[in-house]
């Protein structure tokens, strides 16, 4: 179980920088008036927290532990459901004035949402056995 956490979060690591990567290109291009492309973004997997919670996870770490993923996991979901959004948003919004205004404050609350989950992966990483680590 640990290893698939391990593997899950360095993918969802990279998963994630990009998509900041990419908001951030895209943000500056509103900025200035620019059509942005407006890329859908796949979502960060949450398979192995889910198998995690479905078994017995204090079985494999400490409660303190578990509190550090269960954090990590609960900014994961506000991402994926910030794509969510985005995307329900770009599909209805065609042709509205405002739309880029809209876009522009999910991609906000999607950076803001990205760092948190950064962090937060990183503290609850650092609770894996080395073993067990893998780095992205």
């Amino acid at each position: 179980m640990l290893s698939l956490l391990a593997i899950e979060s360095a993918e969802n690591i990279i998963r994630a920088k990009e998509i900041k990567k990419i908001l951030g290109k895209e943000s500056v291009k509103m900025i200035f008036g620019q059509t942005a492309y407006l890329m859908a973004f796949a979502h960060l997997s949450s398979d192995s927290w889910t198998i995690a919670k479905a078994g017995n996870p204090l079985k494999h770490m400490s409660l303190g532990s578990l509190k550090k993923w269960m954090l990590a996991y609960n900014s994961l979901v506000m991402i994926n459901d910030n794509l969510e959004a985005r995307e329900l948003t770009k599909a209805t919004s065609r042709g509205m004035k405002i739309r880029s205004e809209l876009i522009r404050k999910y991609d906000d609350t999607l950076l803001r949402a990205i760092d948190q989950y950064l962090e937060r992966v990183e503290v609850a990483r650092d609770t894996l056995p080395n073993e067990v680590s893998v780095n992205p």
